[in-house]
C-alpha cells in the first residue's frame, strides 16, 4: 500500500493477512536487515533503484563521491 494511502486511511483496521505481513516485515527489521532490502528499493543520486539481499545498499558517502566525480 502506498504511504499516502496509509495517511489517508489511518483509521482503517488491518486485515489478519495484512497484520501477519506487517509482523514479518517488523521481524526482519528487528533482525537488523537493512530497510532498503525489506522494501526492495533505495534512492541513489536522485534515482530510485531496486535492491535485494544480493545487492549492497549504497552509503551516503558513495553518493558524495559520485557527486564529486561529476564535477570533473
Amino acid at each position: 500500500m502506498p504511504r499516502m494511502n496509509l495517511y489517508l486511511n489511518f483509521e482503517r483496521v488491518l486485515t489478519a493477512s495484512e497484520t501477519d505481513a506487517l509482523r514479518e516485515l517488523v521481524k526482519r527489521r528487528g533482525q537488523r536487515e537493512p530497510l532498503q532490502h525489506i522494501i526492495c528499493s533505495t534512492s541513489f543520486c536522485g534515482y530510485e533503484i531496486a535492491v535485494n539481499r544480493h545487492a549492497l545498499v549504497p552509503r551516503p558517502e558513495t553518493e558524495l563521491l559520485a557527486e564529486e566525480g561529476w564535477k570533473f
